[in-house]
């Protein structure tokens, strides 16, 4: 849980920094076009979804309306679940197709993603899962979130998203047993939070 919060306040700092370099220039407020395009738009931690026990990453919005985003992860999955210490490196993808607004609050009821993510543990060589390694996962998932304006402190909004998704060696192992393994055990719940910095 330490690293999780010490990329959080690094990305803090990281955001901080820049709206200083802009602050002799222009107001407090910072849009898009007045980042530097190395410095992210926000920061994410996530419990679950197929990226870790625990993730945090962060993560780039563009398109006209920023409903493009695309995100960096580092998860971790303790020895107690994993039989190891599981260490995952996920890129990220995810699109928002619809935009609702209603006060201080944006709705975005749909949203369709990919990752790809690497980890330091392969495939068991059982009857249930494929004996390939799996070092490397492609999942597709849908989801959502829900976004909250921020009037004062370091980000301009909170969020809260959820996805459900699932990855090939998951088929695979329904294909391989089908009378074993149910459709809906195919399936992984992730939920998060998201920080997007002013």
């Amino acid at each position: 849980m330490r690293i999780f919060i010490f990329l959080l306040v690094m990305c803090i700092a990281v955001q901080a920094n820049s709206q200083d370099i802009h602050s002799s220039t222009s107001d407090s407020s910072t849009t898009s076009e007045d980042r530097k395009w190395y410095v992210p738009s926000h920061a994410n931690i996530q419990f679950a979804g197929g990226i870790g026990m625990f993730s945090a990453g962060v993560g780039y919005l563009y398109g006209k309306t920023n409903h493009f985003q695309s995100d960096f992860y580092f998860g971790y999955v303790p020895e107690s679940k994993a039989g190891k210490h599981m260490y995952i490196y996920t890129l990220k993808q995810t699109f928002y197709f619809l935009e609702y607004n209603y006060k201080t609050f944006q709705l975005y009821p749909l949203s369709l993603g990919l990752t790809v993510n690497m980890s330091n543990i392969t495939s068991p060589n059982t009857d249930t899962y494929p004996i390939v390694p799996y070092n490397f996962m492609f999942t597709a998932f849908m989801g959502g979130k829900v976004d909250k304006k921020m009037a004062a402190g370091p980000f301009s909004r909170v969020g809260f998203f959820y996805e459900i998704g699932t990855n090939q060696v998951e088929v695979e192992a329904l294909i391989r047993n089908p009378a074993t393994i149910k459709f809906s055990e195919i399936f992984n719940l992730g939920l998060g939070l998201n920080f997007r910095f002013k």
